[in-house]
């Protein structure tokens, strides 16, 4: 897993199997995007774009319906756009190895 910083909040970031409508899921009580295995990794790119307009309109109360978030995410990853992702560090037993 990994995570992104958004509107202050460590999201973590989970690709999973489940296939999504269309390819991911943002919960910002939970704090976590989750993300369609199959993506290809430009998909996951925009999913990710995608995902967190959907969270940082949540984080502030604001509407996050699909349409708006859809003309947005493409804008912005068009103009390149990418979020930051900070990979998990290894844990210290892991290292030792």
């Amino acid at each position: 897993m990994s995570k992104a910083v958004i509107c202050g909040i460590p999201f973590t970031i989970m690709d999973v199997r489940e296939d999504f409508d269309p390819f991911g899921k943002t919960d910002a009580r939970a704090a976590t995007i989750k993300v369609f295995s199959g993506c290809s990794p430009e998909q996951r790119e925009a999913t990710l774009v995608h995902e967190w307009c959907h969270a940082v309109l949540m984080c502030n109360g604001v509407s996050h319906e699909e349409a708006q978030v859809a003309v947005l995410s493409t804008e912005l990853y068009r103009q390149g756009f990418r979020i930051e992702i900070i990979e998990d560090e290894p844990s210290k037993s892991k290292e030792k190895r």
